[in-house]
């Protein structure tokens, strides 16, 4: 892990090669960035989800992979965040006592962090059936060039549709990978779980960075959500749907 200045003023999360978020300095220092602007996917998710305009408005979130923290920024007076994080060194830079990055820390939102792998600790809530229902669980954590394969597999989409509201849940995966092709896969499970799915890739100028996120829920009408038009991405699309299992994956065909 490697924190470095911006030359715009700010800071950069890298883990090899791969970024894993930034933040601007103040006044600035809440706008998410990089590829969380509010012009993504997900951005647009947070912004405009339906409870948004109801009486509560509150949602309940989980994010695996926590990186900069940056999607707390998104977060209002009653939201709570969970992040799942397997790396102690990323929750001292992101939620630490002393934090380099301070999205987290300057939230509206309750925001809690668990420290293990996202997988298993979610598996263990929902055989102990505790821990928030969440109406949006975030996936992030297959930007760079190692993609935890685990986390992709058709067990653990059963983990992941056992943890979201079972009426309106929404499952975000984050794949703007430069290295690796995850679209095939992710259309797999939607095929398999009988999900509706939607994507949208934008490009987008700095401070954002070009991003893609796939959304898949039980029922195609979640997926209207104002702003959250589809817009398919730029890859090739002459690879067939798959599914990956526990027992099987094939990591090496997808790379770019």
């Amino acid at each position: 892990l490697r924190v470095y200045e911006l030359p715009q003023g700010g800071r950069a999360l890298f883990h090899g090669q791969t970024l894993h978020g930034a933040q601007l300095n103040a006044p600035n220092n809440r706008l998410p960035m990089a590829y969380y602007g509010p012009d993504s996917g997900i951005g647009i998710l947070l912004l405009n989800h339906p409870r948004r305009s109801t009486s509560s408005g509150n949602l309940q979130i989980g994010i695996v992979g926590l990186g900069a923290g940056t999607l707390a920024a998104y977060g209002v007076p009653g939201d709570y965040f969970r992040y799942y994080e397997i790396n102690p060194d990323v929750v001292e830079l992101s939620a630490g006592k002393q934090p380099v990055f301070t999205y987290i820390r300057d939230s509206q939102a309750k925001v809690e962090t668990e420290l293990g792998d996202a997988r298993l600790l979610l598996e263990r809530e929902a055989a102990a059936g505790s821990g928030p229902t969440f109406d949006v669980l975030v996936l992030d954590a297959f930007s760079g060039d190692a993609v935890p394969v685990h986390l992709l597999t058709a067990e653990a989409f059963d983990t992941y549709w056992k943890r979201i509201n079972p009426e309106h849940g929404i499952i975000a995966i984050h794949v703007s990978s430069r290295h690796i092709n995850l679209m095939p896969v992710i259309e797999g499970i939607a095929e398999r779980d009988h999900a509706a799915m939607l994507a949208r890739f934008v490009y987008a100028n700095y401070p954002f960075l070009d991003n893609l996120w796939v959304f898949l829920a039980r029922h195609p009408e979640d997926l209207q959500v104002r702003g959250l038009q589809p817009n398919p991405p730029p890859v090739p699309n002459n690879v067939p749907p798959r599914v990956w299992t526990d027992d099987y994956s094939d990591i090496l065909r997808l790379l770019y």
